[in-house]
């Protein structure tokens, strides 16, 4: 059984960093130099994609709502 995800993330440099060097993955495809940045990591048998996130317009309505007390 394989496990893919994909992530969002808005500096792709950062999570395949964190992802080749923390947690282990390989780096399998690499397209940060296109105008669709993509890569894609591996690991055994869990993949992931990561999309480069378009930077916000506004940034508080990326903001996580708050509980209200």
């Amino acid at each position: 059984m394989t496990s893919r995800f994909e992530v969002f993330p808005a500096d792709l440099g950062r999570m395949v960093d964190f992802h080749t060097r923390v947690m282990g993955f390989e780096l399998v495809r690499d397209e940060r130099g296109t105008p669709s940045p993509y890569v894609a990591l591996g690991r055994g048998q869990v993949h992931a994609g990561a999309a480069q996130r378009p930077p916000v317009a506004e940034p508080r309505c990326a903001a996580r709502p708050r509980a209200s007390s």
